[in-house]
């Protein structure tokens, strides 16, 4: 079985952070990247959410103050996704170079030699660990905020949303009310999770490599000194 090199296991988790970023119109790294159909519709999402859960507040505020914690709840996250986007969209062509740079990186190093095989791998696996740990986290935060809604519906009757904002002419007491909002509800907290997800990604991977350039530059002192010991052994013989 052939060993996959260093470059193509990080090859592989590019693939997945891109992945997930064109899920959401936002394949930053994309040398060729421009805001698509995808990424309009991301933004009229967001949009959606901070109008509908204004409305939400202004309607239901002077039954209950309560509302303006259950609706505002989601709004730190929310905020952050769009720092993600905003951020991604701006640095699109730093962050494309910063790719195409760790790329040829791995491609050079890794024909060098065994330390330098092992300090990338090394690498890799701290974070192919810290991706799956993110992975699992959004999974079960997200699958939970799926399936709970209509975990308790099926159980108790009881009608929970998705997220907590409603969408004027939809009566929430019928079925067709109710589910024609969580179902809008869902696309709209599927794009927050993809979205946030490969925000995170690109952060990891981008940020772990700071450790990876202090190993290579201690192996090319190493190398330095080695070259510097043999001279003084020539000088002296």
């Amino acid at each position: 079985m052939k060993m996959v090199q260093p470059s193509g296991k990080y090859l592989s988790m590019m693939r997945t952070a891109r992945l997930c970023a064109t899920a959401c119109g936002a394949d930053v790294t994309d040398p060729n990247f421009r805001i698509n159909i995808i990424t309009v519709f991301v933004m009229i999402c967001i949009v959606v959410y901070f109008v509908f859960t204004i409305y939400t507040v202004q309607l239901k505020f002077s039954e209950s103050w309560g509302i303006l914690l259950e609706s505002f709840c989601m709004v730190g996250s929310v905020l952050q996704g769009v720092a993600k986007l905003i951020g991604g969209i701006f640095y699109s062509k730093i962050l494309c170079n910063t790719n195409i740079e760790l790329c040829k990186i791995y491609e050079d190093f890794e024909g060098k030699n065994e330390s330098c095989v092992k300090v990338l791998n090394k690498c890799l696996e701290k974070i192919k660990f810290l991706l799956i740990f993110m992975g699992i986290l959004y999974i079960i935060i997200f699958g939970w905020l799926f399936v709970a809604p209509l975990v308790m519906y099926l159980f108790n009757g009881r009608r929970y949303m998705l997220m907590q904002f409603y969408f004027p002419l939809l009566d929430l007491e019928t079925n067709f009310g109710y589910f024609t909002t969580i179902s809008m509800q869902a696309v709209i907290l599927a794009f927050g999770g993809f979205g946030n997800y490969a925000g995170d990604l690109l952060f990891i991977i981008n940020n772990m490599h700071v450790t990876l350039f202090s190993d290579l530059l201690k192996i090319k002192v190493e190398e330095l000194n080695a070259i510097a010991d043999k001279l003084d052994q020539r000088n002296d013989a």
